[in-house]
């Protein structure tokens, strides 16, 4: 069994701008030492920022779609809500609709689901053999290939 750093984990799973400190990742995300010749360097920091900016396009569009669900669940009818939503406890007949998580769990909820799909983007970026190795992540053909399209 390989163990694997939770710190590791943690930043391979942060924002788009987060520094890496696997070295693999390095290369292609940022967070290792910069080459000191002036020239690979400059072409570093694009290749970093180029991949970084695509994170942080990804990221805004986990917002806008959140965004159209929470103005399709406010336009919703209230007896579509309750088709939807969930027994309340000890009562049989009674439904409690579908609704909005409380403002402050919705925002951890929502950052939580931002790091794993970078988590996941950049684990993709890995050779399957490393991937599994790094950071144990095992991902089917059609997984793969979804991740890999964005």
């Amino acid at each position: 069994m390989v163990t694997r750093s939770l710190l590791h984990l943690a930043r391979t799973a942060g924002s788009p701008h987060t520094s890496q400190v696997l070295p693999a990742l390095q290369e292609q995300w940022g967070g290792g030492s910069l080459s000191p010749c002036p020239d690979k360097r400059d072409k570093q920091q694009q290749k970093y920022a180029r991949h970084n900016q695509i994170l942080t396009i990804i990221v805004h569009a986990i917002d806008q779609v959140l965004d159209r669900g929470r103005e399709t669940l406010a336009q919703t009818y209230i007896s579509v809500q309750e088709i939807f939503g969930c027994r309340i406890p000890r009562q049989r007949t009674r439904r409690r609709p579908l609704g909005r998580l409380q403002p402050e769990t919705e925002r951890q909820y929502v950052q939580y689901w931002k790091q794993f799909l970078c988590f996941l983007i950049r684990a993709i970026s890995l050779p399957e053999p490393d991937r599994i190795s790094l950071l144990g992540v095992y991902l089917d053909k059609e997984q793969s290939y979804t991740l890999q399209i964005l």
